[in-house]
């Protein structure tokens, strides 16, 4: 195992839990989902690790598995976002392959700036729903107000529930009457899932909450004449998990979690931080997030 892969076991999020542990922790990370299919695929069936110079070079496989492989790799490690990369995630958001598309999604997602925003926006209307999903929850993390209306659309119109919500998440950076209208109308979606995001972003938006009561949300609506003022600093969601019994007895075990932040790009209107047009880069998230936290 390379010093840098050893790096991403210590640093990494969901796709890279437990590769110090071996082969029989690994099956410990199927509440990832895809991903810990991915890594029962790549590490416990051939039971070896690729280099990260080999996982560079599956992003440019002619097999689109590999390529997929290759980008999910290298874009949750903690280079995944240097400029090389970022050019293939870019590339990779018009390949023939679905799955291939969504991986560079997530690539962006991790690593982008706000001038992938509209690379993402693309992908909200693409025939793949996991395509849509992972576009969705990329823009979660970088903030664009053009991206407003198409969320608007995915929210109300998407036949994905999960899109939906995500959907929900994202419209919650958003302070505009038409975000809090959307909202409130998703409190009445069919989904569970949908309802809790929408009401949860109403109350990042208000700092208002009447729960999944939407008569009491129009009244509310209606009747206010500032209804941002209440307004609360949005991040991201990330994932989470408690410590599992072997990370709690074996030092090399702990994971770090990645945790929740402003977008880039996100304009902080109630934290006066932020300089110049209110915009941040990527390496400002952390310190404004500090700041209005």
């Amino acid at each position: 195992m390379t010093r840098r892969w050893m790096e991403m076991v210590r640093g990494g999020g969901c796709l890279l839990a437990g590769l110090a542990l071996g082969a029989s922790v690994l099956v410990a990370v199927g509440g990832c989902g895809a991903v810990g299919d991915d890594f029962k695929e790549v590490f416990i069936e051939p039971f070896t690790m690729p280099t990260p110079s080999e996982a560079a070079n599956w992003m440019f496989s002619a097999d689109p598995e590999q390529r997929r492989l290759g980008m999910m790799l290298i874009s949750n490690a903690p280079f995944g976002g240097e400029a090389p990369y970022l050019k293939v995630y870019r590339e990779a958001m018009t390949d023939t392959d679905p799955m291939v598309r969504a991986a560079a999604a997530h690539g962006l997602a991790m690593h982008g700036e706000v001038e992938d925003a509209q690379r993402l926006i693309n992908l909200l209307a693409d025939n793949s729903q996991m395509v849509r999903w992972e576009a969705t929850k990329g823009l979660q993390r970088i903030h664009d107000p053009q991206a407003v209306e198409a969320l608007l659309i995915v929210l109300a119109r998407d036949p994905d529930p999960d899109t939906r919500a995500a959907a929900a998440v994202a419209l919650g950076q958003y302070a505009e009457p038409r975000v809090l209208e959307g909202l409130i109308v998703a409190i009445d979606d069919q989904s569970l899932t949908v309802n809790f995001e929408a009401a949860r972003s109403l109350r990042t938006l208000t700092g208002e909450y009447y729960r999944y009561d939407t008569p009491a949300w129009e009244t509310w609506a209606d009747e206010t004449a500032a209804p941002f003022a209440g307004r609360r600093v949005y991040k991201y969601p990330t994932y989470f998990r408690k410590r599992l019994w072997y990370e709690k007895v074996m030092p090399f075990a702990k994971r770090k979690f990645e945790q929740p932040d402003v977008p880039v790009g996100y304009e902080l209107a109630n934290s006066g931080g932020g300089g110049g047009d209110g915009k941040m880069k990527k390496r400002d998230t952390e310190k404004a997030s500090k700041e209005v936290g």
